[in-house]
């Protein structure tokens, strides 16, 4: 037998809504990986990936700052 009841949005937020953001979050500001896994309890890195949700945008932000892509001493190679 199906039950259908109607119940408040906010009444369905616990404490797990909150983690796939707050992971991001804290990726984005620059936490290391090992430290966040550590913090949520996540024992691979398979099970943390889940979680981790960045746009290509926020990918562009993670690695701009990075020295290998500034242009100082990177050179182009052919193969």
């Amino acid at each position: 037998m199906k039950v259908k009841s109607t119940v408040p949005k906010h009444d369905l937020i616990k404490t797990h809504t909150s983690r796939r953001p707050a992971i991001t979050n804290m990726y984005i500001s620059g936490i290391e990986t090992q430290y966040i896994m550590k913090l949520y309890g996540h024992q691979t890195e398979k099970s943390f990936m889940k979680y981790l949700k960045i746009t290509k945008e926020d990918t562009i932000n993670k690695i701009a700052d990075v020295e290998y892509f500034k242009g100082g001493n990177t050179k182009v190679v052919k193969l």
